[in-house]
């Protein structure tokens, strides 16, 4: 849990806040940083580039892009990555090799 200003991508507001997601590009290309938005809404921070394909506030399947998203209402995300939430309290634990999600 943790706070973020009005005008900084999800991400950022995380990394400010000591927590540790996966990323690449940090332009909404990539989809490293992808993540399942459970509860409340989030906006695109800049508008669609010309060579964008999707919208980093609406892919499929309820996933949002965190490095390209700010948050528009209290926010509850579960990143992809080596973790799996534990609780409703943001709890995360590593994940064994071979329990990973596989990657798209």
């Amino acid at each position: 849990r943790f706070s973020c200003p009005d005008n900084l991508s999800i991400f950022r507001g995380a990394a400010r806040a000591g927590i540790e997601m996966s990323a690449g590009c940090m332009q909404g290309r990539c989809q490293i940083c992808r993540a399942i938005l459970l509860e409340g809404s989030v906006k695109s921070r800049r508008p669609l580039s010309p060579n964008g394909t999707v919208d980093p506030a609406n892919l499929p399947d309820g996933y949002v892009l965190p490095c390209s998203v700010v948050a528009t209402s209290d926010v509850v995300i579960a990143p992809r990555g080596p973790w799996r939430l534990t609780d409703a309290n943001g709890k995360f634990e590593m994940l064994s090799p071979d329990a990973m999600p596989v990657w798209d």
